[in-house]
């Protein structure tokens, strides 16, 4: 974290995201280190509801590309409605046919092996993408979907 947010500092400051939820529910932005602060320990006393946090630098343009992959390939990319706010932009990253896109989504997904050999990557899987002011795509998230819906709420608890 402390790397990446160094390398690319963007002067926006950062996301903090609780785990296990969605549609932006309990999602804080920070923009000093002092207000980062504040939100950790906010969120240490609440030790119940969340057992960590998710804290990413803020990126100027919150565009973010969803890439659905599917036997370790990407397929299909969902372009996300991100938010927009008074220190960014929110302008799309890639067009059809995504094919700098889809090349740098398997790089990741092939680093993310190298590094964590007994990843499962071979089902459903959905790599999401943004970029930097410099142009460089960065992974934001490597999420299951089907483990994602497990976990909130056993909404797919008829699986065995």
């Amino acid at each position: 974290f402390l790397r990446f947010s160094i390398q690319n500092n963007e002067g926006c400051g950062w996301v903090l995201k609780a785990p296990f939820t969605t549609n932006s529910e309990h999602v804080r932005f920070p923009k000093s280190f002092d207000a980062l602060m504040e939100c950790l320990m906010t969120c240490s006393r609440d030790q119940s509801r969340f057992p960590y946090v998710i804290i990413q630098p803020c990126l100027y343009n919150r565009k973010e590309m969803k890439v659905v992959c599917f036997g370790g390939k990407p397929l299909y990319v969902s372009k996300s409605s991100a938010k927009r706010s008074s220190d960014g932009t929110n302008r799309s990253i890639s067009n059809e046919p995504h094919g700098k896109l889809f090349e740098f989504v398997e790089n990741a997904m092939q680093c993310y092996l190298t590094h964590c050999p007994y990843a499962i990557l071979d089902g459903l899987f959905r790599v999401d993408v943004m970029q930097t002011e410099d142009k460089e795509y960065v992974v934001n998230e490597f999420e299951r979907p089907l483990i994602k819906s497990m976990l909130l709420g056993g909404r797919c608890s008829h699986i065995s």
